[in-house]
């Protein structure tokens, strides 16, 4: 994927895309009210979402758009995403549509004569730039629920071809959509670090509801997680969070906003969450760019003083809707007992590990190592 990130970049080519790229626009991919079933980062088993996904009506065969003018740059048949079709667009954007039902002739033909050929449903097309030139709006495939996929929709991910970065969609089509509902929050974690703070007594994550009147004791170094998801007008579906920001006592600690990622950071979303919690702080080694610690502790928080700590989340959605929960802990000076382990199993994330036992010999090389030490931590 990498490579071929790298490819898309050379063919369409860089030139005039810094001042291109402030006045990029896209049509719609349809002719219809869009509304969707996902949106880009939510939170995936092992990686974000990495695009926005049209719903169809529940039908296939809805005639799929170019969104600007440009050329078709890939053409792919995969048991993974079904029908994809790349275009690399003029503006210093690219896009991969998914899951489609088929393509458009000539196209389609080109496709079926390569499967008998090869005797292989699977085929990987990459077309010379001047083969197939799209306009904005025009018809270059049609929509459908081929790969795996759970259901007729369009999956279209957005790429800047400069730099080959995923890019949140949203702010191309939100003045196609409407959207007056709130991220809501379904949880808050505390997480006590080992050897350095605790929560309610324990060194355990401690769970809590939004808005929760009850006072959380701690005492030492905790970082706090946060469970939500976002809605939108006239659907029952539910969203990842645009932006989250933390604030104490009135000073912002931590922010996250999803409208990026690089190919290669999208595993990170590991040390990021804890299940479907985003943490609130930044774990050693996680470099994602989505994430600023505004203090000088990755975002985590002393507390050193008896006294109320005020705790506050405000939540915001690619639309501007807002939400906010607070809550209060209260420092309450307490014993904090020493991490405990055997050194042999603690892996660092910032050099290259070795483990040796009877019959095994594991070399854990640094860069690897980042993400495997959060899962020995965990």
């Amino acid at each position: 994927m990498k490579r071929y990130i790298l490819a898309l970049m050379l063919s369409c080519g860089i030139q005039g895309y810094a001042q291109e790229q402030k006045q990029a626009t896209f049509v719609s991919p349809f002719d219809f009210p869009l509304t969707l079933s996902g949106n880009f980062g939510e939170i995936r088993s092992n990686h974000f979402h990495g695009g926005l996904d049209f719903k169809t009506g529940g039908t296939i065969g809805k005639p799929v758009r170019a969104l600007s003018d440009g050329y078709i740059s890939r053409i792919r048949v995969t048991n993974g995403s079904g029908y994809v079709l790349d275009v690399c667009y003029h503006n210093g954007y690219s896009t991969i549509n998914r899951h489609l039902n088929g393509f458009l002739s000539p196209i389609a033909e080109r496709v079926e004569n390569l499967q008998y050929e090869k005797e292989n449903w699977e085929v990987d097309i990459v077309p010379e730039p001047e083969e197939y030139p799209v306009k904005a709006g025009q018809p270059i495939a049609l929509s459908g629920n081929t790969g795996y996929s759970y259901g007729p929709h369009l999956h279209l991910d957005v790429f800047e071809t400069e730099t080959g970065d995923y890019i949140d969609p949203m702010p191309f089509f939100k003045n196609k959509m409407k959207d007056t509902r709130p991220p809501k929050a379904d949880g808050i974690m505390f997480f006590p670090q080992a050897g350095k703070g605790v929560v309610s007594g324990g060194q355990k994550p401690v769970t809590i509801l939004p808005n929760s009147t009850r006072c959380v004791e701690a005492w030492g170094v905790i970082g706090v997680g946060i469970k939500a998801y976002d809605y939108m007008d006239g659907v029952s579906n539910h969203y990842g969070v645009h932006s989250v920001v933390l604030t104490v006592d009135d000073q912002e600690v931590f922010q996250s906003t999803i409208d990026r990622f690089a190919p290669d950071e999208t595993r990170m979303i590991n040390s990021w969450t804890y299940g479907q919690y985003m943490k609130s702080f930044l774990d050693p080694g996680n470099t994602l760019r989505i994430m600023k610690a505004s203090n000088d502790n990755r975002g985590l928080v002393t507390i050193d003083e008896e006294r109320d700590y005020r705790f506050l989340y405000t939540l915001q959605d690619a639309f501007g809707n807002t939400s906010r929960y607070s809550f209060v802990v209260r420092g309450c000076k307490q014993p904090i007992e020493p991490f405990e382990h055997r050194e042999k199993y603690l892996f660092a994330w910032n050099k290259t590990n070795y483990l040796q036992e009877p019959g095994l010999m594991l070399v854990i090389p640094k860069v690897c190592c980042m993400m495997m030490c959060l899962f020995i931590i965990r």
